[in-house]
């Protein structure tokens, strides 16, 4: 069920997009049927001049319902694979904006794709890495890794890290894990006495832009948010994606940084403790690759995403013929 924000609006009941023949895909396209035509109604009442949908199944019957009304519509597809209700939607999209150059391949009428970027947080553009060190209490000197699995967690990471943060501390790395709500307890319990100010550990971390300024390398899955943050924050990064993604999508994340020389890859069931502790020791202790991997990431990161998709928006709004 879509629920709308802040106006009188009621919600769209739909389901996710059928991929075969089947009575429950059957369904969905009743159902998604249905929500097009009370979406029109919707947007009949709102009169927005420009529709933006970001992908996923609940933005199909809005921008649909805008595109039979002749309202200008925009998807925003932010991994480098689009998803399949982005790649029905940009058959009918005024404007298409993308985070990847490859993705244009995916969409019909290429002059109407624009690259503009994954958004981020303005936290992630404006931290600085010597005053994020003196707030999580870190030496200055020695190497900080960062360890997260998205604002979930990822249960496979925690456990490779709780395998190999003692070899980590031996070798002189500070730790910060962010290791979601759900696993903090387990977590913090199997690590015991580790947990210390050379390894901090934590549920969730609110000022991701600190510690992604804090850290010189960056072990994680490979989400688009993710990536943009890595990416914008110009830092290395070991990537594990989530292997089982729609599409592999964060494999395909992670094969774009790959290309560039900003990131190395564990696929997800070769993940061990022992594979965690030599690549971080690799990385880590070759201090010219380690640059030039945070250097690349620097280049590929797209600072100016918002910016850019803002006056994107901008430009098909005005553009309306009322």
């Amino acid at each position: 069920m879509i629920k709308s924000a802040g106006y009188p609006f009621e919600g769209l009941d739909v389901s996710g997009l059928p991929r075969k023949v089947s009575l429950s895909g059957v369904t969905a396209m009743v159902k998604m049927a249905k929500a097009v035509r009370k979406a029109r109604g919707l947007l009949r009442r709102f009169n927005p001049d420009v529709v933006v949908g970001t992908g996923a199944y609940v933005s199909v019957p809005v921008v649909l319902a805008a595109a039979l009304a002749r309202i200008p519509t925009i998807i925003h597809e932010q991994n480098a694979l689009p998803g399949l209700a982005n790649r029905l939607l940009g058959r009918f999209a005024t404007a298409i904006a993308i985070t990847y150059p490859e993705t244009k391949n995916f969409f019909p009428k290429k002059n109407r794709v624009e690259l503009t970027g994954n958004p981020v947080r303005e936290n992630i553009l404006a931290a600085d890495g010597v005053s994020a060190r003196k707030i999580f209490d870190l030496d200055p000197l020695d190497p900080v890794l960062f360890i997260f699995g998205g604002s979930r967690g990822a249960r496979r990471l925690n456990d490779a890290a709780i395998g190999g943060i003692g070899k980590l501390l031996d070798l002189g790395i500070q730790v910060i894990h962010s290791t979601g709500e759900v696993d903090f307890e387990r977590v913090k319990e199997a690590i015991g006495e580790l947990a210390d100010k050379r390894y901090l550990v934590l549920p969730y971390i609110d000022d991701m832009g600190c510690v992604y300024s804090a850290a010189d390398l960056v072990v994680s899955r490979a989400g688009a948010t993710t990536v943009a943050e890595i990416t914008a924050s110009g830092v290395a990064s070991l990537l594990v994606p989530y292997p089982y993604a729609t599409g592999k999508h964060q494999e395909k994340n992670a094969r774009a940084l790959i290309e560039a020389g900003a990131t190395k890859v564990i696929a997800d069931k070769d993940l061990t403790s022992e594979r965690l502790v030599t690549e971080v020791s690799d990385l880590i202790k070759n201090k010219p690759e380690l640059n030039r991997m945070a250097e690349a990431a620097k280049r590929l990161g797209r600072p100016d995403a918002a910016k850019k998709l803002a006056e994107l928006v901008k430009r098909v709004a005005t553009g309306r013929k009322r």
